[in-house]
């Protein structure tokens, strides 16, 4: 068979294909290499669109092609990209929790919270009468 060779062409997926040969009637084929040991490999017949396992790129994960996107920093340095709120939306939260009316527990452990601040307060006076 007579052999038309092609340099490098475009695939169906848009890849490079390297060392791929077609014959007059258009049939691709791997051409014959010689191994290291010095035998040679036949050509092989391959189909339209065939690509190389050595010439299709490594598979890359979302995450990964995020990380390349990322701007580098040096370790150590923490840079916050989200967007922060305005002040403006802290101060409104807060304001908004206090006008709802305090549940039954709230009050509840808002109570044992002020026994308890009272107890203490008596027990550091009763401590300072006796250290004086």
């Amino acid at each position: 068979a007579k052999f038309i060779m092609a340099e490098a062409t475009l695939s169906a997926t848009g890849l490079l294909r390297e060392n791929i040969v077609y014959d007059k009637d258009g049939n691709a084929y791997i051409p014959a290499s010689q191994r290291p040991d010095g035998s040679w490999r036949k050509a092989r017949r391959v189909k339209d669109g065939y690509i190389p396992q050595d010439e299709i790129p490594a598979y890359q994960s979302k995450g990964k092609l995020l990380a390349q996107q990322e701007p580098r920093v040096p370790g150590g340095i923490f840079v916050d990209r989200s967007p922060s709120p305005p002040r403006e939306f802290y101060n409104a939260s807060f304001d908004l929790l206090d006008d709802q009316p305090m549940t039954r527990a709230q009050k509840k452990n808002a109570k044992k919270k002020q026994k308890k601040k009272e107890k203490k307060g008596t027990e550091v006076a009763f401590e300072i009468e006796e250290v004086i």
